[in-house]
């Protein structure tokens, strides 16, 4: 298999996926955002609480995500089990947006928006019941 222009490569999926793109961060931003509102990241550390908010607000994805991932100490296990599947999601919309992997084609990038989408759906519908 031959490298592609990841860059080139990055800029067409983000341009022919933008709509999927736009949904996917909405959601992601939003549900990171329950996440963080229902931790006990606020009583850990209120400064990267209140930091966590201001990107999920802000819409800054990769800063939320830098966050949650890195404050993985204030999610237990049972309970915020939609942690990881948020920070699954996260990753996959990060491959399918981005431009470090030097093989992935435009088909995987559109398996990778759609992985990232339906670990959402089944994430957060699974915490709702």
């Amino acid at each position: 298999m031959n490298k592609l222009n990841q860059v080139e490569q990055s800029a067409q999926a983000n341009q022919l996926f933008r709509e999927s793109i736009a949904a996917g961060k909405r959601s992601l931003l939003a549900y990171g955002k329950q996440i963080v509102e229902q931790s006990h990241l606020r009583v850990i550390d209120t400064e990267t609480f209140q930091e966590a908010l201001v990107c999920a607000d802000g819409g800054d994805l990769q800063g939320l995500f830098r966050i949650l991932r890195s404050s993985h100490h204030a999610f237990g296990t049972e309970r915020y089990s939609c942690f990881w599947g948020w920070i699954d999601a996260a990753g996959f919309h990060f491959d399918a947006t981005g431009g470090n992997w030097p093989y992935i084609t435009l088909d995987d990038r559109f398996k990778y928006l759609q992985w990232s989408t339906q670990m959402i759906e089944e994430t957060f519908a699974a915490r709702a019941s």
